[in-house]
């Protein structure tokens, strides 16, 4: 069963008409699709597998616990920060910014996490980084549409369709401060995930890192 749903795609990574039946089943299909992808490849199979047996427990051991919700952890630089989470608690930002001592130091280890999620948690929005890896291949899958004679740009009646290119740098961006974040939060307890191979590190941030709307 998928770890998000249509209730996190509001906000900045607003989907519209999740209410019609037949925009519901087309963005569960995404879900599907791209939420194992997503954590296979940020997390690597062998602690992706543990995970999710881990999350399906009666009893979930506070590891699988600390790394689906989120909590405080002591970085590379002997900083307390702090790891958001696959899938925070809804309020996890929201006592994040009302906390000077947290809040002063929580990015150390790299991108800005508070601010990436700060700016989809307003009303307390759900924030997830899978919501990010979603919502980026429904963007780049709506743009272009398959017709008989070829891939084709939708039109509109209400005006002129725009390039998501630079929506789509914006979001991708902030996937990349969380997918750091991961990564920091892994390498910092390596003891406790003994199934991270530290080798996807360096292959995670590669592949998710920061862009502009020209790729580089």
């Amino acid at each position: 069963m998928p770890l998000i749903n249509e209730s996190y795609f509001v906000g900045q990574l607003n989907i519209p008409d999740t209410d019609q039946a037949a925009t519901l089943e087309r963005l569960n299909w995404f879900i599907e699709r791209y939420e194992r992808e997503f954590l296979v490849d940020v997390m690597g199979y062998r602690l992706y597998k543990a995970f999710v047996t881990g999350i399906t427990q009666s009893n979930v051991d506070t590891r699988w616990k600390n790394l689906l919700k989120g909590c405080e952890f002591t970085n590379r630089r002997s900083l307390p920060d702090f790891w958001i989470g696959i899938v925070p608690e809804v309020d996890n930002l929201l006592t994040l910014k009302d906390s000077d001592s947290i809040n002063a130091v929580v990015g150390n280890s790299g991108g800005n996490v508070l601010e990436a999620g700060s700016r989809n948690n307003t009303n307390n929005t759900k924030v997830s980084m899978i919501a990010h890896w979603v919502y980026i291949n429904w963007m780049l899958d709506r743009y272009s549409q398959t017709t008989p004679i070829g891939e084709s740009v939708p039109s509109t009646i209400n005006g002129d369709v725009t390039t998501p290119r630079l929506k789509i740098v914006e979001i991708s961006n902030q996937l990349a401060e969380f997918v750091c974040q991961l990564n920091e939060f892994l390498f910092m307890n390596q003891s406790v995930y003994p199934e991270w191979d530290t080798a996807q590190y360096s292959m995670s941030l590669s592949r998710y890192r920061k862009t502009n709307s020209f790729g580089i």
